[in-house]
C-alpha cells in the first residue's frame, strides 16, 4: 500500500515538541508485553498498577497540549526513527535488556490515547498483549523497527502501512481529539 502524502501540517514550533520528546531525559514508560500491555506515556501508573504512580512528563503533555492539531503531528512522525527514553522489553534473550524505543512509537501511543474510543480504530473485543485493542492496520509495535549496531532504527514496512492508514483516516474527517486530561 502506497503512503499516502497530506500537507506538511505542523509548525516548526510544533516540530520542536517532538524534537523535545526525543530528548526528553525521561519519559516514564517501559512497555512490556505482559498480558494487558497497559503502559503509556499517557499512563498515570506504571502498567496499570494504581500502587505505582508516575508523572506524565512535561514533554509529552506539551504534545498532548495541541490537542487537535497533536493529531496530524503525531501522524506525521509515525516513521522517525530517532531513539527517545521510552523502552520496551521484549521477552525471549532480552528478556532483562531493555530496548529504547524509537519516537514514532510514542507518538503512535499518544496517537492512540488521544482519539477516544474510536470505532475505526478499535475492535470491540480486545485481545491481551501490546495492540490488543487496536484493528489491524493501525497499530505496529514498538520492536518493528530493525535495530542496528549503532542504536539507530529502520522501520519495517508495517510502520510505513499503519501511518498511510492513518493518514487516510485523518484526512477522511474518521479521527478527532477527545483526550480529557486527568492530570494536574
Amino acid at each position: 500500500m502506497p503512503t499516502v502524502i497530506l500537507s506538511k501540517t505542523s509548525t516548526p514550533s510544533n516540530e520542536k515538541l517532538i524534537d523535545a520528546l526525543v530528548a526528553a531525559p525521561n519519559l516514564y514508560v517501559r512497555y512490556v508485553e505482559d498480558g494487558a500491555a497497559d503502559s503509556s506515556v499517557l499512563a498515570l501508573y506504571e502498567n496499570g498498577n494504581v500502587n505505582v504512580a508516575h508523572p506524565i512528563a512535561k514533554e509529552v503533555k506539551d504534545v498532548v497540549a495541541l490537542r487537535d492539531k497533536a493529531i496530524p503531528l503525531l501522524i506525521e512522525h509515525l516513521e522517525d526513527t530517532r531513539p527517545t527514553s521510552a523502552t520496551v522489553l521484549l521477552g525471549g534473550y532480552l528478556t532483562d535488556k531493555p530496548v529504547r524505543v524509537p519516537v514514532g512509537f510514542v507518538c503512535l501511543d499518544i496517537l492512540i490515547n488521544i482519539i477516544g474510543n474510536n470505532k475505526l480504530i478499535f475492535v470491540e473485543e480486545p485481545s491481551d498483549g501490546f495492540g490488543g485493542e487496536v484493528k489491524d492496520g493501525y497499530y505496529f509495535r514498538p520492536d518493528d523497527y530493525k535495530v542496528y549496531s549503532d542504536g539507530k532504527f529502520k522501520e519495517r514496512p508495517i510502520v510505513r502501512i499503519v501511518k498511510a492508514n492513518w493518514q487516510k483516516a485523518y484526512r477522511d474527517g474518521k479521527i478527532k481529539y477527545e483526550y480529557k486530561v486527568e492530570w494536574k
